[in-house]
């Protein structure tokens, strides 16, 4: 069974791919308008309940430009086989960013630990920094976790151990971005 977002999709799919005209010429311009009504003739036959049509088009054009893997993840977060509302798909990518900038601070924040931990702390005494979570906003201690300013965004976030992050379900690294 084709669902109604993939058919939505197919049906825009020759009039983005249409080649501009070199030079205008009849049937050019014949060809053009067909493929036109042909694919406003495809859309109204599909029921798109809330989602309007250029919701469609902005949807296939923003799925054009992602991976495999993050469409992948975006068509397992709905619920139903329905167009999905362009709202949602923003939603999801500001998520995916998010959690991408995340995985990225942890990864920084592994690799300049490690890097001080070979090289000791700068103050002579190697030991004394083991084990412990940098002092970050007064927070202290044999933490997994700790909060710091985000470079690009500057709210602060939670910057968690990448282990635990990849152990997470999507709720719980919810709640813990929203600590």
């Amino acid at each position: 069974m084709t669902l109604p977002g993939e058919i939505a999709h197919a049906a825009f799919h020759p009039l983005l791919e249409f080649q501009a005209m070199t030079q205008q010429t009849e049937s050019g311009l014949h060809k053009l308008i067909a493929i036109v009504r042909t694919t406003m003739a495809q859309l109204q036959q599909i029921d798109l309940k809330t989602v309007s049509t250029s919701d469609v088009l902005y949807l296939h054009l923003i799925m054009g430009g992602l991976d495999s893997k993050t469409i992948s993840e975006f068509t397992r977060t709905l619920t139903t086989s329905d167009v999905p509302a362009l709202e949602t798909c923003i939603d999801f990518l500001e998520k995916r960013a998010k959690d991408v900038a995340l995985v990225r601070e942890i990864k920084h924040n592994a690799g300049s630990s490690a890097h001080k931990a070979q090289n000791g702390n700068g103050n002579g005494n190697r030991n004394e920094s083991r084990g412990k979570t940098p002092t970050v906003n007064g927070y202290h201690g044999n933490q997994a976790s700790r909060q710091t300013q985000h470079p690009v965004t500057s709210p602060t976030i939670l910057v968690i151990d990448l282990k635990t992050v990849l152990n997470m379900d999507p709720w719980t690294k919810l709640r813990k971005r929203k600590q």
